[in-house]
């Protein structure tokens, strides 16, 4: 009785034994497969390379390669990320400031080109600026007259600086050529000729977006010294805009909106004079 018991006892401890070692198995079993699955689901992944910035660039700043780090992205997110760089970054610019860890892409990145002969810097306080004006942002300078006429002046001005100037207005530095200089000073001539004249800025919602047209007809004493100008562009000197011209001129008048000297009496010195360097 008792080795038929001890036999009995054997065989019982041995069922759980044999279920545990089979439900090892079977889950061995799992694990494998999924360890293999994963594996052909990772060599089957789709990957992409991105470029991402190595430290925080400013705007205006050119890449070099040292700025530059490769990762290596895969899954759902690596097809949003083809195609977003198709050139080489190394001596480009970057249109906005980047931080650490930002994704280059093309629509960031600009050539910076040599500077025309007759560019040069100027820092303007005497517009109307929006409030949150910062060093990278394009912005349109227009002009409006009491009358209710609106101009766009100059277009897609990038903003260099931004601080004060002596009487502690805002004050925005820019890059302009001769062309932008001189249709500024019209305005500005407009703006002490006629009532309720104003120059002020305003920045574009988004860095894709195209320059607005400069539709600005300047006074006639601008537009004869553009004309000389051989480096002028010549569409801007048509005889429609010069009769846009007269056409605001009158417009002014009658709205009885003239208050002072008429502002094609102006010399080159004086309208030079009224820059703020």
């Amino acid at each position: 009785m008792l080795i038929v018991a001890a036999c009995c006892g054997a065989g019982l401890t041995a069922v759980p034994l044999a279920i545990a070692t089979v439900t090892m198995a079977q889950k061995c079993e799992v694990l494998k497969r999924s360890v293999t699955d994963y594996e052909m689901a990772w060599e089957t992944m789709e990957t992409a390379a991105c470029v991402v910035v190595a430290n925080d660039m400013k705007a205006g700043e050119t890449i070099a390669k040292e700025d530059l780090q490769i990762l290596e992205i895969t899954g759902d997110d690596a097809s949003e990320m083809t195609g977003i760089l198709t050139q080489d970054p190394v001596g480009m610019c970057v249109k906005i400031p980047l931080k650490k860890g930002a994704v280059l892409q093309d629509d960031v990145l600009y050539t910076e080109k040599l500077p025309d002969a007759d560019e040069r810097y100027l820092t303007l306080a005497d517009v109307q600026w929006p409030g949150d004006v910062v060093p990278g942002q394009r912005l349109d300078l227009r002009i409006s007259y009491g009358d209710g006429e609106e101009y766009i002046l100059l277009a897609a001005k990038e903003v260099l600086w931004v601080g004060e100037d002596e009487e502690g207005r805002t004050a925005v530095r820019f890059c302009m050529d001769e062309e932008e200089l001189m249709m500024l000073a019209s305005a500005r001539v407009d703006r002490n000729t006629y009532a309720n004249t104003r120059i002020y800025a305003i920045p574009y919602v988004s860095e894709a977006q195209n320059a607005a047209l400069v539709n600005y007809p300047p006074s006639q004493v601008v537009f004869d010294l553009l004309a000389d100008n051989d480096a002028i562009r010549k569409e801007i000197l048509s005889g429609q805009m010069q009769q846009q011209r007269q056409l605001l001129e009158e417009n002014l008048q009658s709205a009885d909106l003239f208050q002072g000297e008429v502002a094609t009496t102006y010399s080159r010195a004086e309208l030079e004079a009224m820059f703020v360097s």
